[in-house]
């Protein structure tokens, strides 16, 4: 029997939704490769944490039309830790993917918004330049046909889209996670148990605009449990890259098939 496989990582101990998604099996497989890049569509992410050193491709700042993906915000860098981390280093956290990489396209300002043209104009942008994941934790409640275009391109392209689904207490579909071909997450199954281990209040980052143009991402503090599914799912993708290896069926829905087989309550 193979043991688990337990990294260094100081933080590793306190990473519960590592252990409820059973990581440590799944690094007995795979910890990832680093072909596999995983576009974070955020607000950037700081490069120089020394837990994301060496994990960042170039990408690309939507909002200025340059190549500066700092984050100015924070929201970016902390779902690239969780995405990808380095792991094993005996330092910070760790990742889910220990080999893959991550690309930053930044998308959200320093209030954590943005537009849905250049969410859109993001999208298309990591699907062209590399990325096979792409990670959205954010989402508007306004349909965009064009914003659906963007999907189906990816998804025609091969790739794979997660996104959040949503912390609002509100049945509304939450967009991209609510278009077709999009693996969408949500927070509902972990509410409870981050409520019971925080004594913080919730909050929301105000939209700075108002209308069909704005998207907003919520407070790091109720990111979380869209974090942990993020994790999950993510999880469900780096076991699922052993099909693609052996050449069968890349469409995404042979991911999505394995996404749901293995999604469900423990």
């Amino acid at each position: 029997m193979a043991t688990e496989v337990v990294p260094d990582d100081p933080l590793f101990e306190s990473q519960w939704a590592l252990e409820t998604i059973d990581a440590a099996k799944a690094w007995e497989v795979t910890t990832g490769n680093q072909s596999v890049i995983v576009a974070v569509i955020d607000a950037g992410i700081n490069a120089n944490h020394p837990d994301l050193s060496g994990k960042v491709v170039p990408g690309r700042n939507i909002i200025k039309q340059n190549n500066d993906t700092l984050d100015d915000h924070g929201h970016g860098t902390a779902m690239a830790g969780v995405i990808a981390a380095a792991t094993n280093n005996t330092i910070g956290m760790a990742g889910l993917c220990w080999e893959c990489r991550l690309m930053p396209v930044k998308v959200l300002d320093a209030f954590g918004v943005g537009t849905y043209a250049d969410v859109i104009e993001g999208i298309l942008w990591a699907a062209d330049n590399g990325a096979r994941i792409l990670n959205l934790s954010l989402g508007g409640y306004v349909y965009s046909q064009l914003m659906a275009d963007a999907v189906d391109y990816v998804y025609a392209a091969g790739a794979d889209i997660v996104a959040a689904g949503g912390n609002e207490d509100t049945s509304d579909p939450l967009y991209p996670a609510a278009y077709p071909h999009v693996i969408g997450v949500s927070e509902e199954q972990e509410l409870e148990i981050v409520k019971q281990t925080t004594a913080l209040e919730d909050q929301t980052v105000e939209p700075v605009l108002t209308g069909d143009d704005v998207l907003r991402v919520q407070s790091l503090v109720r990111q979380v449990p869209v974090a942990d599914h993020v994790v999950r799912y993510v999880l469900r993708l780096v076991r699922a890259t052993r099909v693609r290896d052996r050449g069968d069926d890349k469409k995404p829905e042979v991911v999505e098939s394995y996404v749901s087989w293995g999604a469900g309550p423990r």
